[in-house]
């Protein structure tokens, strides 16, 4: 599979779960170095914890964050 993001880092808010870390995990497959998995605070630390051990079993590096992208002075 071709490396398009190569030793780029990305980050993903909506990451816990569901397409973002259905994209997460393909970004990781594409190369991806770091990966930032980033949701709002009300969502269980868990799901974040699980996206980046998947990512992490992918070979790429990843940190939750709770982030809320609404909140400028996050």
């Amino acid at each position: 599979m071709p490396e398009l993001l190569k030793d780029k880092v990305v980050v993903i808010t909506g990451a816990a779960s569901g397409n973002g870390r259905a994209m997460a995990l393909r970004f990781a497959e594409e190369g991806a170095k770091a990966i930032v998995v980033a949701d709002v605070r009300e969502t269980p630390r868990e799901g974040g914890a699980t996206t980046v051990e998947l990512v992490e079993e992918q070979g790429a590096r990843a940190v939750f964050v709770p982030t809320d992208v609404t909140d400028r002075a996050q």
